[in-house]
């Protein structure tokens, strides 16, 4: 993945911060609080290892350098959203991206 910093949003006390592998912890706590989406999409909890597991998860064909993922960030420094995008996936002219709010 490439590692941008920060972005501010303009709005007092949130910002946007590029997440890595070593951030898994801190997502961790969004997936736990966002339960309710993972019964959703997959009919369980999130595994104690779904962050790292998402900093990973690559389609097949992709690599880890076309992933970028960013955090919404409280003034606590709290992960409280994900922001997510692969680079030319499903096709080389587009680019995936998904979000999860908290």
């Amino acid at each position: 993945m490439i590692n941008v910093n920060l972005f501010t949003l303009g709005v007092p006390g949130y910002s946007i911060e590029s997440l890595k592998l070593e951030d898994a912890e801190r997502l961790q706590k969004l997936y736990e609080k966002c339960a309710d989406y993972n019964y959703l999409v997959e009919g369980k909890p999130p595994s104690p290892n779904a962050a790292r597991e998402e900093f990973l998860a690559v389609p097949e064909g992709k690599s880890l350098c076309d992933k970028f993922m960013f955090g919404i960030v409280d003034s606590q420094g709290e992960i409280i959203g994900l922001i997510e995008s692969i680079r030319g996936y499903p096709d080389e002219q587009t680019w995936w991206g998904d979000v999860l709010p908290h």
